[in-house]
């Protein structure tokens, strides 16, 4: 998808640019001579000047008009490169905290894997409550999935994918085995709302579907 973005926009600029020099060198063709004809005398115009000196501005604004357009078309399509980086390194930073986390606590995965988030947690008024560690960590990997399917589904200029489709399916597969996780799943199954429901309509039918 990049490269055809990065064909189009250079595409169009290299049109944009060749017709700016062809309008700015093309010359209007003399008609051919008839040899019968006679000579005809050239009576000199005083508005001759007049009319060539609007010629000249006309042909240096369309010129410039050109030029900057195509600076647009170049800034519009370092900015989409610019925004998908930012997701990229963002996401990238959030999940390699997570995972640099847990092998300081390895402790706290095997927990994940056995035991189930309980609404007690959720619950401070509630006497027996008690906050598991991997709580904050079982929150943070859904919301980091979370993110990535909202920025996979979001487009620039309605058309542009913000995330390409490659990374975003290895998201997938990373977050189809986080949610093979007991408590990541639990927990998210009780904190629903806290999430969108795309998200949550999306983990119904393409994540748990592959874990059952």
């Amino acid at each position: 998808m990049e490269r055809k973005i990065a064909f189009f926009f250079v595409l169009v600029v290299g049109v944009a640019c060749g017709l700016g020099v062809g309008v700015l060198f093309a010359q209007p063709v003399e008609p051919p001579a008839i040899l019968a004809s006679p000579p005809v005398e050239v009576v000199p115009n005083p508005a001759a000047k007049v009319r060539d000196w609007y010629d000249v501005a006309d042909i240096v604004l369309r010129v410039v008009t050109i030029v900057v357009l195509s600076g647009g078309l170049l800034g519009t399509f370092a900015v989409i490169t610019s925004l998908r980086a930012s997701a990229y390194s963002q996401i990238y930073s959030r999940f390699q905290g997570v995972l640099l986390k847990l092998a300081e606590h390895p402790h706290l995965f095997e927990r994940m894997k056995r035991e189930e988030y309980s609404l007690a947690e959720d619950d401070p008024t509630d006497p027996h409550s008690q906050t598991n560690p991997h709580r904050f960590i079982a929150n943070c990997i859904v919301n980091l999935y979370e993110e990535a399917f909202l920025l996979y589904n979001a487009r620039v200029l309605s058309v542009i994918d913000t995330v390409p489709d490659d990374y975003w399916q290895s998201m997938l597969g990373s977050m189809r085995s986080a949610f093979r996780l007991k408590y990541v799943r639990t927990h998210w199954e009780h904190r629903q709302p806290s999430f969108s429901p795309k998200f949550n309509r999306f983990v119904k039918e393409e994540v748990l579907p592959t874990i059952a």
